[in-house]
């Protein structure tokens, strides 16, 4: 009984471990500047930096993706966001994209997996 009692009592730490380590991550991932702006206007601009695709493909045999298929998969996962927030990118870095966003649009990318970093898009004066 004490050896179930102390794996049930592992396994639930385990689990709570990897919950806690999931929401931080996500609250990791947005500059805090992009609240102060969003305090101040009803949208900000921000560059959405989105995760590297696989460079490799299959689920028995991993096989490596061409350059094409990369690019591929990154052009899907910047056409998911925009399904998300609208047609809003206003420049494509690569990895990164330039948007213009709402609260309720910068909690759409907060959740999304293919999400990097969210950084504020500073003006640049000169």
């Amino acid at each position: 009984m004490k050896k179930e009692t102390l794996i049930l009592f592992v396994v639930l730490l385990i689990i709570f471990e990897i919950f806690l380590t999931s929401s931080s991550e996500n609250e990791n991932k947005i500059d805090p500047d992009i609240y102060e702006s969003l305090k101040e206007n009803n949208e900000t601009k921000i560059i959405v930096e989105i995760n590297e695709p696989t460079s490799e493909k299959g689920v028995l045999f991993k096989t490596p993706k061409t350059e094409k298929e990369i690019e591929n998969d990154k052009q899907e996962i910047k056409e998911n966001i925009e399904e998300k927030i609208g047609e809003k990118i206003r420049h494509d870095f690569g990895n990164e994209i330039a948007i213009e966003v709402s609260e309720v649009e910068l909690i759409e990318l907060k959740k999304n997996i293919d999400v990097k970093s969210i950084r504020f898009d500073k003006p640049i004066k000169a």
